[in-house]
């Protein structure tokens, strides 16, 4: 944009604006095809049990369950690469 102060009034004069880039469309279908691919595996994937999980839940509020904290974070770090 240029203002031309050289009259009494001031003219404002602009370029036009360069085109948005719009993304190509083999991205778009690479994106497409990715979600497509996640929607796949998550339909595919078991459904979680509901009245299972309540019924864990139920079991270890009344200690009928024994869970041991250290022992799964230690299994959750070997499974992972850690050291334990």
């Amino acid at each position: 944009m240029r203002i031309n102060s050289n009259r009494s009034e001031a003219i404002i004069t602009s370029t036009p604006a360069s085109p948005v880039a719009k993304p190509a469309a083999h991205k778009m279908a690479d994106a497409t095809s990715t979600l497509g691919i996640a929607k796949q595996a998550l339909q595919a994937g078991p459904e979680i049990d509901m009245v299972k999980v309540q019924a864990i839940r139920d079991a270890l509020q009344r200690g009928e369950i024994n869970f041991d904290a250290d022992k799964v974070a230690g299994l959750m770090q070997k499974y992972h690469g850690g050291l334990a």
